[in-house]
């Protein structure tokens, strides 16, 4: 299998993308933009700024 991308948005913003790696390991990055932003805000507890 190969790696996977989900581009991740918040109210129409993309605000990251999720990755699943060929042996099932996941991680996200949220976008520059994203972190920039002065209301910016996890989207999830699990996954902090």
């Amino acid at each position: 299998m190969k790696t996977q991308s989900l581009n991740v948005a918040m109210n129409g913003e993309w605000v990251g993308t999720l990755w699943r790696a060929a042996n099932g390991a996941m991680s996200f990055q949220y976008t520059a933009t994203w972190l920039a932003e002065p209301g910016a805000r996890a989207i999830s507890l699990s996954l902090p700024l």
